[in-house]
């Protein structure tokens, strides 16, 4: 199982391992969109909370919604990303000290594209219906199929949590963090047979 010289995809997440904060929102409905619902009306700028110290605060928290400093957001809303929402957000700790110059990203571009075939899945046996992928592999022939304006940023469905980035995004992330050695983001190639990696 080898990985291209230039990857299709790449895999992004937050490093947990080098990563103390602990960020918590209020209200998503300050920002959460249901596809099949009218959105609601979002304040200006997004107020959340650092139950600790703004000092372990990273470049990259994903919360079910990623929280990132600007200079990440830039780069994730370059390609104009198919239905993903980008929000200015201010956070504060319990000593009301505040940051700014970070952003909210809520993803709502969901595409159903792993093999489940070829993913290795665990099925719940008293409960119907409820699996656990503990091995994910993506069917790039189906992502083939899909125009390339809807892959720059997405999430596997059957995968809750994945988020998926393209080629162009991936390799500009990966510049990013060369010169950002304390980064919290982890961005790691998808193997040419579309085997989603390992976080750890």
């Amino acid at each position: 199982m080898g990985v291209d010289k230039i990857a299709e995809y790449y895999l992004i997440f937050e490093n947990l391992m080098s990563n103390n904060s602990s960020i918590t929102t209020n209200d998503r409905a300050d920002y959460y969109c249901h596809l099949g619902y009218p959105h609601v009306s979002v304040k200006k700028i997004i107020k959340l909370k650092e139950e600790y110290t703004l000092k372990s605060i990273k470049d990259f928290h994903f919360i079910g919604e990623v929280i990132c400093k600007e200079d990440i957001s830039m780069i994730l809303s370059k390609y104009n990303p198919y239905r993903c929402r980008f929000f200015p957000i201010s956070i504060s700790d319990k000593s009301s000290e505040t940051l700014c110059k970070f952003s909210l990203i809520s993803f709502e571009n969901k595409i159903p594209c792993a093999d489940m075939g070829k993913s290795d899945i665990f099925v719940f046996p008293k409960r119907k219906n409820h699996i656990k992928i503990l091995s994910l592999y993506l069917d790039l022939e189906k992502l083939k199929k899909i125009p390339k304006h809807k892959k720059h940023i997405f999430m596997v469905e059957e995968a809750e949590g994945t988020i998926i980035v393209s080629k162009e995004i991936g390799e500009e992330l990966l510049t990013y963090l060369s010169t950002n050695n304390d980064s919290s983001l982890l961005v790691k190639p998808i193997y040419e047979d579309g085997k989603v990696p390992e976080l750890f």
